[in-house]
């Protein structure tokens, strides 16, 4: 009996040390208290009893104190993300936006889809400003608003040869990108950015599929391609 009860407290000591030992500093002074005694000489079942009605009171206690969430395997993924959010090719392209699209996940894994959208639109900026780099536009304008960006980008591409069917395949892709982008912009970036627009499940995750394939595009295509 004495050994079972000793074995009972170190499993809820190894539970409280793997919740984090300060957010129940009650409870695990408690369990001490209980182990040294059981360890004693002057055990008692009375005893015990008594101590366990006192650990389950600060347990209840210190739990009804806090909120806990439980979230599935997938949210658990996007929260974690051990994995880079649009996978390795993204990541190595653009290292620059890692944090932006961890703190996506987090949110999309928390259903705070509208700071989630928030935060792919900041991840955005990344590829328009490679694209605008890659078409030479001009460096003073590639943080300038998008609008300005995408007239500028729109411009250069217009100005690209076509004589040959190569020349006008290239075109015809540099400018399904920036109609892609442009959308996206339209659709959410305007509004989100500015406080004027809230996401629900069904638009955050068309918004997540859109920004991952267009990241996954730039980071395939635009790279392979030479002026």
């Amino acid at each position: 009996m004495k050994i079972r009860v000793l074995l009972l407290l170190q499993q809820i000591d190894r539970a409280i040390n793997e919740l984090g030992e300060a957010n129940f500093p009650s409870t695990k002074a408690q369990v001490a208290r209980l182990i040294k005694m059981v360890r004693g000489d002057g055990w008692s079942t009375l005893e015990q009893l008594r101590g366990n009605i006192d650990l389950s009171a600060r347990l209840t206690d210190e739990l009804t104190a806090k909120a806990l969430f439980v979230l599935t395997t997938e949210e658990r993924a996007r929260y974690e993300c051990k994995e880079p959010i649009f996978g390795q090719k993204v990541n190595a392209r653009f290292p620059e936006v890692a944090h932006q699209l961890e703190e996506a996940g987090k949110c999309y894994a928390l259903e705070r889809y509208t700071a989630g959208v928030f935060h792919l639109m900041c991840a955005l900026q990344a590829p328009l400003n490679a694209l605008a780099h890659k078409l030479r536009v001009r460096k003073s304008t590639v943080w300038s608003e998008w609008g300005t960006v995408i007239e500028n980008i729109e411009q250069a591409i217009d100005a690209l040869p076509r004589r040959t069917t190569r020349e006008r395949a290239k075109r015809e892709r540099y400018k399904q990108i920036v109609e892609h982008i442009s959308i996206i912009k339209d659709a959410r970036r305007n509004p989100t950015m500015h406080g004027r627009a809230s996401c629900s499940p069904d638009d955050a995750r068309f918004i997540w599929n859109g920004v991952e394939a267009f990241f996954c595009r730039v980071a395939d295509d635009l790279f392979k391609w030479k002026i």
